[in-house]
């Protein structure tokens, strides 16, 4: 049996705290202090910001606030890459992403729907190494929705 890949947290103790007690605090709190917002119907999708939690957390908060709503089993999460240049799209390979909080399951199956299109997507580890764009909006996804599956993408 394969051993699983996981990446561990690249940010975790600077955009967000390290200790799972605190970080569940913080994010529930965030989402508690969110402004009730009246949305017609509930999102399929929301735009969320990737800075620390400190600069941009509350933001995100209202995004997930929406979000915590709605029932689904992936959350599909495109980011750029700040530190990694490569062409076209990168979806991570691996099994998982780790968090303080625990892990996040990658969606196999849809990984494998998606590369099997044959385009500019390939799997890959590129671009999810140290990048904090997908990772800071783990946490929020494992208090909303722990059961979740996620699908990492990362833009060259």
């Amino acid at each position: 049996m394969k051993a699983m890949q996981i990446r561990p947290p690249a940010v975790s103790g600077l955009f967000y705290p390290s200790d799972p007690t605190l970080l569940a605090l913080e994010i529930d709190g965030m989402i508690e202090d969110c402004i009730d917002v009246n949305v017609k119907g509930l999102p399929i999708a929301v735009i969320a910001p990737h800075a620390g939690y400190a600069y941009s957390g509350p933001t995100a908060a209202s995004a997930y606030a929406v979000l915590k709503k709605r029932s689904f089993s992936t959350a599909i999460i495109v980011s750029p890459s700040h530190r990694e240049y490569f062409n076209g799209i990168s979806v991570y390979d691996g099994d998982a992403y780790r968090t303080p909080l625990g892990l996040m399951n990658v969606d196999v199956e849809l990984r494998e729907r998606l590369l099997a299109e044959k385009g500019i997507i390939k799997s890959s580890v590129m671009g999810h190494r140290d990048e904090h764009a997908v990772e800071v909006h783990i946490p929020f996804l494992q208090r909303i929705h722990p059961e979740c599956k996620i699908l990492p993408i990362v833009m060259g």
